[in-house]
């Protein structure tokens, strides 16, 4: 008895070690690329406690069924000596080689939200594509967390939030020239005669006051190469002058063609990504199958597309993978509640408040 008592710390040890190697190698298999420990336990935790009670189910009764099956051969410890305890630092050395830890905490964002606030949301002046102040102010306090932005470079190559410059001429009553202004001029200027233009360290300023927002980049007119890395370099840069550098784990990108991650992961290792459809070029990487296997390979959790664009196909090709889709822009909340029954992840919108456009009994 007391050989077996004493059996029972490495025995369970033993099996926390086995579990630790086989659990992370399988679960992806199950559940697709895109899985994690924080991941998985946390879906289980928001959207099924039974899911969880299972989870923990099945860990007992494999750790009882282990523990019985190795008091079996009488003195079989015994026989290895030390050896087991080498075996065992062996187990504890791969299973921490091979835990998976790709996915951070702040990565399952569409895990807790299924909205996202176009350009910020609609303004307080009542216009959309606004990309001000008073819209991320306004909608953040309407009850959303995940703000989608657009981002474009100035004449003099700073990156600021804007959809384009005719749309800013629009906002500002300034005649178009055909040309990008100064971002000194972007900055002075006030829109629709009162809202506020934001620059990237004000919008890094504002993730700071609010420390559950989330930024989506959507990069307008500079999908170029040496655009894209400027961009990205001027976002990491202001989040180091504030000393906030783990506001970026916070940030959200959006991936515009297949070379623009690579050229992203240069700058800065962002943690959160999605593709958006439309903004593919190349006829080939936007069949489905196609940019299936491209987030697969890349980890990337999330495909926005139109609204109209969900369908069994892309249902049937996404779903094995865990991989969610988004919908955008939607603002008839019937229209959310169906495309959020029919399987769709998320929605993006000017004007759905979080709560409203879920399916009945949601």
């Amino acid at each position: 008895m007391k050989r077996k008592i004493n059996n029972v710390p490495f025995s369970v040890l033993s099996v926390i070690a086995a579990l630790s190697i086989v659990l992370p190698l399988a679960l992806p298999r199950l559940f697709g690329p895109i899985w994690s420990w924080e991941g998985f336990l946390r879906t289980a935790a928001i959207r099924s406690k039974k899911l969880w009670l299972l989870f923990c189910g099945v860990l007992l009764l494999t750790s009882v069924i282990v523990l019985c099956a190795i008091q079996i051969p009488a003195g079989f410890w015994k026989k290895l000596g030390n050896i087991k305890w080498v075996l065992l630092c062996i187990a504890v050395v791969v299973s921490a080689v091979v835990f998976p830890r790709h996915i951070p905490l702040s990565a399952r964002w569409f895990e807790q939200h299924y909205l996202v606030a176009h350009a910020g949301g609609r303004s307080p002046n009542g216009y959309t594509y606004v990309n001000s102040l008073e819209s991320f102010e306004l909608n953040y306090q309407q009850g959303h967390r995940v703000f989608e932005g657009d981002l474009c470079l100035t004449a003099d190559g700073v990156l600021v939030l804007e959809h384009d410059w005719p749309h800013w001429c629009k906002k500002t009553g300034v005649e178009y020239t055909g040309q990008a202004v100064s971002y000194d001029q972007f900055m002075a200027s006030r829109f629709y005669g009162a809202e506020t233009p934001m620059d990237v360290t004000s919008l890094i300023n504002l993730m700071a006051l609010h420390e559950d927002m989330y930024f989506m980049t959507d990069f307008k007119y500079c999908y170029e190469e040496a655009d894209v890395k400027s961009g990205f370099r001027q976002i990491v840069q202001a989040a180091k002058d504030a000393g906030r550098t783990d506001i970026l784990a916070r940030f959200i990108i959006q991936n515009h063609h297949n070379d623009f991650k690579p050229w992203v992961d240069q700058v800065y290792p962002f943690e959160n990504w999605l593709y958006t459809y439309y903004s593919i070029g190349d006829s080939e990487d936007r069949l489905p199958e196609n940019l299936v296997a491209y987030c697969r390979r890349e980890n990337i959790p999330v495909i926005t597309m139109w609204e109209n664009m969900p369908d069994d196909l892309w249902f049937g090709l996404t779903q094995p993978h865990n991989i969610q889709i988004f919908a955008h822009t939607v603002n008839d909340p019937a229209r959310s509640a169906q495309l959020i029954q029919a399987g769709v992840a998320g929605i993006y919108t000017d004007d759905i408040k979080p709560g409203e456009g879920l399916p009945a009994g949601s």
